[in-house]
């Protein structure tokens, strides 16, 4: 059978790269929630969340929310007046209730310090909320005139956005424009919801239909926000997504994310506090496109399957494709290569692949799948790529020949094996989205196994390695109890483990845990079961989706990151004058705003040794030593410049290093410099990570020389570390928990790792799961040093970790736990380490 095509027409530009599709409903929960590190590679554009105050959910406040979004370059804020309610539908109230919540919104947002950022969004879904498409319509138009003139009566320049409808209705829409232009109440941004698994065809048609009705209207285009896409099976899943990107992206319109699960996690993006899923990366390749778009025709445009976006920075000299929705493997074809300046004589390619890490899963990041060089005839060339995953997203870049530094991929061994087609005793299949069920979760393969707590309950996987030596197990499983759950692993039934699985947000999502194995090459059976003889029986029970098994190397080398294909900032430009660098050239660092910024992630927290290649690029005969340029560095927000090197050597490659504590997940690096003189640059070829090591001291919350103040108490739980916890933290500044004795050999900053449980959930919704983020003020030395929100572990027994920064002095430090206002989370212990050494 012929693999599916993606052309890509390299020569045929379609205007600059939009990044409008980063988009997310209620994908911001609390300030910091989530952090810049989340948000800012994604170049977030619309974030459509609660008006100040709103009762719709217990997060989501925009004003809360607008200081990260703002710092991560967040274009706009769409506020969803309506969500002032707490019921869902909407509550019904007469128009006058509403305009008297509208007059006291827009008061606020027009008194706000970031007015600019926001918008209004009068009414939600008004085709079936308060209103319909037939015998309400036209009570919802007289009110929208109302609400239209309430709000520019108090605020005469903010955006409006309408009507918000939840699906496309051509009939709807043309009366409702026509309406509001005969009545001057037109929405200065129009938008509608596409959460229809028809999307796929149907996309094209409602986009020409809309700007059909503007042309007989004599309208100028105005811009589109679709402020909710996807269905439930779409979500979390980097290979149907990028269907979605890739047809907003090339129609240039915004488009957020739909809120069907939690508040906070952008909308299936993110997990636990600083990790991601595999869904995350696809968006962080979306916005490291720079450029313009380029022409992209797949094999089938107007149906599910294969979809890309492709960007062509001619500065750079770089062609980007992220691409995927394809099953077993496509040919991408670019054409038009004769005209971009080095292409002609053939092209240099690297190909990375991420995957589907369930839900709730982190994602172990991107793995290069292939690099090589292929001729080019008469302007083009074909790229196979084989082996693809359908749930898998892909990055293409594509280079000259002439620039790229050789290379070459050797992919580790990996097998999947789907749970429904194991051996299953006492459980059966239960069936995940499909176009017939587009909101139920996607699911690996047919569907997951489920109802496991049987005593005699197992699945039973038999698999086959090519090597004797070290395995990675990845378990994709389901946890909807609300608390910690236990299975028995035997790998060729024997060799019996308990494994704990951490609770997931409700039934029917996935998350991910790796087992290390020790296999033999060759068949073995690997058996996952409620009851193991001689051990007895697990504590409840999980779902299970898939398993996935990696052969591991025996020391994972350095994780290497060229600077060509990191994020330039400001001036920072591409050289290639002095051999031998990484990616297709080096990043010239002149002073002033140049930059270059790294995205990395880590499965732990820990210290990792950072090594900087680099060199300085001198343009003078008689260079001046006194005036070495300084390479400034920022992790995570904490800046400060490397030492400089004791002699020029001009146009040389040279090391650096320092070694930084990090966090589980993402972290950016940022690179400037400070020239010497204006013939001297710093010119910076690529950075590499390894595992470090380094002073760490643990502290247990429930330890004698603790203080626990008011409330605050200990309890005992077999999940925590020490077999106990402190609960009861907050609702009054009395009530709090304080370190003692944090011993530290300098003043400086550290980093503190906070073990804790919050479970607490509020009120009911159809589909929405209210959960709190609890939050805890830290105070150091008797100071204030920040309010910390704490993600939702969705069980009372389940520990996950924070990563903050703290400023401590030598000596023996106090940190305090505290909340005035509410509940904080329980505490189990806290780990510090210096962020440098």
């Amino acid at each position: 059978m012929e693999a599916e095509k993606l052309v890509i027409q390299v020569d045929r530009e379609t205007g600059a790269v939009k990044h409008g599709t980063a988009g997310f409903l209620y994908g911001l929960g609390n300030e910091g929630v989530p952090n810049l590190q989340m948000l800012a590679p994604l170049k977030p554009g619309v974030a459509a969340q609660k008006p100040p105050g709103g009762l719709q959910h217990p997060n989501g406040d925009a004003f809360e929310v607008a200081a990260t979004f703002s710092e991560a370059g967040g274009r706009q804020i769409q506020i969803y007046m309506q969500d002032a309610y707490a019921q869902w539908p909407y509550e019904s109230q007469d128009i006058g209730d509403y305009l008297e919540r509208v007059a006291a919104m827009v008061q606020k947002v027009a008194a706000h310090p970031r007015k600019e950022r926001f918008a209004y969004v009068p009414f939600n879904e008004p085709d079936w909320i308060w209103y319909n498409a037939e015998d309400r319509r036209d009570a919802f138009f007289e009110d929208w005139l109302t609400v239209y003139r309430e709000i520019r009566r108090l605020d005469p320049s903010g955006p409006i956005v309408g009507p918000n409808i939840a699906s496309y209705h051509e009939g709807f829409i043309e009366s409702f424009m026509s309406f509001c232009k005969s009545e001057a109440c037109l929405p200065d941004i129009v938008s509608w919801h596409e959460l229809d698994p028809k999307f796929f065809s149907d996309w094209h048609r409602h986009l020409e239909h809309y700007r059909g009705i503007e042309r007989s209207l004599g309208l100028p285009e105005k811009p589109i926000c679709i402020n909710e896409y996807g269905n439930w099976r779409d979500l979390s899943v980097p290979g149907r997504l990028i269907q979605w990107l890739a047809r907003f992206e090339e129609s240039k319109v915004e488009a957020c994310l739909a809120y069907w699960h939690a508040a906070g996690n952008l909308d299936d993006l993110v997990t636990r506090n600083n990790e991601t899923t595999g869904a995350w990366w696809l968006f962080k390749w979306y916005g490291e496109l720079t450029g313009n778009t380029v022409a992209v025709h797949p094999s089938r445009a107007a149906a599910e399957g294969l979809q890309g976006i492709a960007a062509l920075d001619q500065e750079k000299l770089q062609l980007r494709v992220v691409f995927g929705g394809c099953a077993d493997g496509c040919d991408i074809v670019l054409k038009g290569l004769a005209g971009v300046p080095g292409f002609a004589g053939g092209v240099h390619a690297g190909l990375w692949s991420v995957a589907w890490s369930g839900h709730e899963g982190p994602s172990a990041g991107p793995i290069a799948e292939l690099e090589s060089d292929f001729p080019v005839t008469d302007g083009a060339t074909l790229i196979p790529v084989r082996e693809m995953d359908a749930a898998s997203a892909y990055l293409l870049i594509v280079t000259a020949k002439d620039h790229a530094a050789a290379g070459g991929v050797r992919k580790a061994w990996q097998g999947t094996y789907e749970a429904e087609d194991a051996q299953i005793s006492e459980g059966i299949i239960i069936e995940g989205g499909t176009p017939a069920q587009p909101n139920r979760n996607y699911h690996s393969g047919r569907g997951r196994v489920g109802e496991l707590g049987q005593d005699a309950s197992r699945v039973r996987f038999t698999v086959a390695v090519p090597y004797s030596g070290s395995y990675a197990l990845d378990i994709f499983y389901g946890n909807g109890h609300g608390a910690m759950a236990g299975q028995w692993l035997g790998v060729d039934e024997r060799d019996w483990r308990l494994l704990e699985y951490h609770p997931n947000l409700a039934w029917g999502f996935i998350d991910r845990k790796t087992v290390p194995l020790e296999l033999k090459q060759g068949r073995h059976t690997i058996t996952l079961a409620k009851y193991a003889a001689g051990a007895g029986l697990a504590e409840l029970a999980v779902d299970l989706d898939k398993i996935v098994l990696a052969h591991s190397a025996p020391a994972p080398g350095p994780r290497h990151y060229p600077a060509a294909y990191a994020e330039l900032l400001g001036m920072a430009k591409l050289g290639r004058e002095i051999g031998g660098y990484s990616g297709n050239g080096y990043v010239l660092l002149g002073g002033g705003d140049a930059g270059v910024r790294f995205v990395t992630g880590q499965a732990n927290h820990g210290f990792n040794r950072i090594r900087i290649r680099y060199a300085i690029a001198s343009h003078s005969e008689d260079p001046e030593t006194s005036a070495i340029p300084a390479l400034s560095i920022n992790v995570n927000g904490a800046a400060w410049e490397l030492p400089r090197p004791e002699s020029l050597n001009p146009n040389q490659w040279q090391d650096a290093a320092c070694q930084v504590f990090l966090p589980a997940g993402i972290s950016q690096i940022t690179f400037g410099s400070r020239a010497g003189n204006p013939n001297q640059n710093i010119a910076l070829d690529s950075i590499a990570l390894e595992e470090g090591n380094g002073p760490v001291a643990s502290y247990e919350a429930e330890a004698p020389e603790n203080t626990l103040a008011g409330s605050a108490k200990v309890g005992d739980d077999a999940y925590a570390s020490a077999g106990k916890y402190v609960r009861d933290i907050g609702d009054g500044a009395e009530n709090f928990l304080q370190f003692n004795g944090i011993t530290v050999e300098a003043d400086g900053t550290y980093c503190m790792v906070i073990d804790y449980a919050n479970a607490e959930k509020v009120g009911a919704h159809q589909y929405n799961v209210n959960i709190v983020d609890r939050y805890a003020d830290i105070w150091v030395n008797g100071r204030e040093a920040g309010r910390v929100y704490f993600r939702n572990t969705f069980g009372w027994n389940s520990y996950r970790s924070k990563a903050v920064h703290l400023e401590l002095k030598a000596g023996a430090n106090t940190i305090r736990f505290s909340n005035a206002e509410a509940a904080a989370p329980h505490i189990d212990k806290i780990t510090i380490a210096p962020f440098q050494t």
